[in-house]
Protein backbone atom coordinates (compact mmCIF):
# COMPACT_ATOMS: atom_id res chain seq x y z
CA UNK A 1 0.00 0.00 0.00
CA UNK A 2 1.26 3.14 -0.72
CA UNK A 3 1.86 6.46 1.34
CA UNK A 4 -1.09 8.43 -0.23
CA UNK A 5 -3.33 5.54 0.32
CA UNK A 6 -2.63 5.26 3.96
CA UNK A 7 -2.75 8.54 4.17
CA UNK A 8 -6.28 9.00 2.60
CA UNK A 9 -7.38 6.23 4.77
CA UNK A 10 -5.79 7.51 8.34
CA UNK A 11 -9.54 10.26 8.29
CA UNK A 12 -11.24 6.92 7.78
CA UNK A 13 -9.79 5.00 10.55
CA UNK A 14 -9.48 7.50 13.42
CA UNK A 15 -13.57 7.95 12.52
CA UNK A 16 -14.09 3.96 12.67
CA UNK A 17 -11.42 3.02 15.47
CA UNK A 18 -14.12 4.06 18.57
CA UNK A 19 -16.75 2.15 16.94
CA UNK A 20 -15.08 -0.85 16.52
CA UNK A 21 -13.55 -1.01 19.62
CA UNK A 22 -17.24 -0.52 20.85
CA UNK A 23 -18.29 -3.55 19.62
CA UNK A 24 -15.05 -5.80 21.29
CA UNK A 25 -16.52 -8.41 23.90
CA UNK A 26 -14.58 -6.61 26.37
CA UNK A 27 -16.50 -5.77 29.41
CA UNK A 28 -15.29 -3.35 31.97
CA UNK A 29 -15.24 -4.87 35.55
CA UNK A 30 -17.81 -3.80 38.21
CA UNK A 31 -17.57 -3.62 41.60
CA UNK A 32 -18.31 -6.55 43.74
CA UNK A 33 -22.32 -7.09 44.72
CA UNK A 34 -22.22 -7.23 48.51
CA UNK A 35 -24.65 -9.69 49.92
CA UNK A 36 -27.09 -8.39 52.18
CA UNK A 37 -26.94 -9.94 55.93
CA UNK A 38 -30.46 -11.31 57.26
CA UNK A 39 -30.81 -11.27 60.96
CA UNK A 40 -32.36 -13.92 62.46
CA UNK A 41 -34.91 -13.79 65.03
CA UNK A 42 -34.25 -15.35 68.04
CA UNK A 43 -36.70 -16.86 70.51
CA UNK A 44 -36.08 -17.99 74.40
CA UNK A 45 -38.64 -20.73 75.36
CA UNK A 46 -38.98 -20.97 79.08
CA UNK A 47 -39.11 -24.56 80.58
CA UNK A 48 -38.77 -25.15 84.37
CA UNK A 49 -39.27 -28.10 86.94
CA UNK A 50 -38.02 -30.25 89.68
CA UNK A 51 -35.41 -32.32 89.95
CA UNK A 52 -34.75 -35.24 92.66
CA UNK A 53 -32.12 -37.71 93.26
CA UNK A 54 -31.10 -39.65 90.05
CA UNK A 55 -33.63 -38.37 87.76
CA UNK A 56 -33.41 -36.95 84.49
CA UNK A 57 -36.03 -34.63 83.46
CA UNK A 58 -36.52 -33.36 79.28
CA UNK A 59 -38.67 -30.53 77.32
CA UNK A 60 -39.23 -30.67 73.69
CA UNK A 61 -39.02 -27.46 71.35
CA UNK A 62 -39.07 -27.49 67.89
CA UNK A 63 -36.91 -24.71 65.44
CA UNK A 64 -38.07 -23.52 62.45
CA UNK A 65 -34.98 -22.21 60.68
CA UNK A 66 -31.09 -23.15 60.77
CA UNK A 67 -29.43 -21.22 63.54
CA UNK A 68 -27.15 -21.45 67.05
CA UNK A 69 -29.19 -22.55 69.86
CA UNK A 70 -28.40 -20.92 73.21
CA UNK A 71 -29.54 -23.03 76.88
CA UNK A 72 -29.18 -21.52 80.34
CA UNK A 73 -29.37 -23.08 83.40
CA UNK A 74 -30.93 -19.83 84.60
CA UNK A 75 -32.26 -20.75 87.75
CA UNK A 76 -31.35 -23.46 90.86
CA UNK A 77 -32.86 -23.75 94.09
CA UNK A 78 -32.61 -24.23 97.18
CA UNK A 79 -28.93 -24.59 96.47
CA UNK A 80 -27.66 -21.95 93.34
CA UNK A 81 -24.38 -23.69 94.01
CA UNK A 82 -25.27 -27.37 93.02
CA UNK A 83 -23.77 -28.85 89.94
CA UNK A 84 -26.17 -30.78 87.77
CA UNK A 85 -25.76 -32.30 83.88
CA UNK A 86 -27.98 -30.64 80.94
CA UNK A 87 -27.91 -32.24 77.46
CA UNK A 88 -29.13 -31.50 74.17
CA UNK A 89 -30.49 -34.23 71.55
CA UNK A 90 -33.02 -35.11 69.31
CA UNK A 91 -36.48 -37.20 70.46
CA UNK A 92 -35.79 -40.64 70.62
CA UNK A 93 -38.36 -43.19 72.29
CA UNK A 94 -35.43 -45.84 71.92
CA UNK A 95 -33.91 -43.31 74.16
CA UNK A 96 -34.15 -43.75 78.28
CA UNK A 97 -35.64 -40.43 78.55
CA UNK A 98 -36.87 -39.71 75.17
CA UNK A 99 -33.96 -37.75 74.28
CA UNK A 100 -30.41 -38.83 72.36
CA UNK A 101 -28.11 -36.49 73.34
CA UNK A 102 -25.51 -35.45 70.80
CA UNK A 103 -24.21 -32.66 73.04
CA UNK A 104 -24.08 -32.91 76.99
CA UNK A 105 -22.57 -31.28 80.39
CA UNK A 106 -22.10 -32.46 83.66
CA UNK A 107 -20.36 -29.78 85.38
CA UNK A 108 -23.62 -27.07 84.75
CA UNK A 109 -24.08 -24.52 87.53
CA UNK A 110 -26.57 -22.02 87.59
CA UNK A 111 -25.74 -19.22 84.63
CA UNK A 112 -23.80 -22.25 82.88
CA UNK A 113 -24.65 -21.91 78.99
CA UNK A 114 -24.53 -24.98 76.99
CA UNK A 115 -24.52 -24.07 73.07
CA UNK A 116 -25.01 -25.69 69.70
CA UNK A 117 -23.90 -23.99 67.14
CA UNK A 118 -25.40 -24.10 63.18
CA UNK A 119 -28.12 -26.85 64.03
CA UNK A 120 -30.31 -26.88 61.12
CA UNK A 121 -34.75 -26.81 61.82
CA UNK A 122 -36.35 -29.45 63.44
CA UNK A 123 -37.29 -31.00 67.14
CA UNK A 124 -34.85 -31.12 69.47
CA UNK A 125 -35.26 -31.84 73.67
CA UNK A 126 -32.95 -30.73 76.10
CA UNK A 127 -32.90 -32.41 79.17
CA UNK A 128 -31.50 -31.44 82.68
CA UNK A 129 -30.15 -34.36 85.05
CA UNK A 130 -28.59 -35.50 88.62
CA UNK A 131 -25.00 -35.96 88.44
CA UNK A 132 -25.02 -37.71 92.11
CA UNK A 133 -25.29 -34.34 93.48
CA UNK A 134 -28.81 -34.02 94.88
CA UNK A 135 -29.66 -35.19 98.28
CA UNK A 136 -32.25 -37.77 99.35
CA UNK A 137 -35.38 -36.73 99.72
CA UNK A 138 -34.34 -33.03 98.18
CA UNK A 139 -36.39 -31.67 95.61
CA UNK A 140 -34.30 -29.00 93.74
CA UNK A 141 -36.41 -26.89 91.38
CA UNK A 142 -34.69 -25.27 87.84
CA UNK A 143 -35.42 -22.63 85.01
CA UNK A 144 -34.01 -23.62 81.50
CA UNK A 145 -33.86 -20.89 78.97
CA UNK A 146 -33.38 -22.19 75.28
CA UNK A 147 -33.02 -19.47 73.08
CA UNK A 148 -32.94 -20.27 69.69
CA UNK A 149 -34.15 -18.83 65.94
Amino acid sequence: MSRTIRVCLLPLWLTLAPWIAGCSEYESPTAPVEEEVVEVERVTEVFSGDLELGETDCHGFMTSLTGDIDIELADLGPLETLTLGMGIGTPDEAAADGCSFFASDSSVTRSTILQSPSLVAGDYCVCIFDVGNIFPDEVVTYTLDVTHP
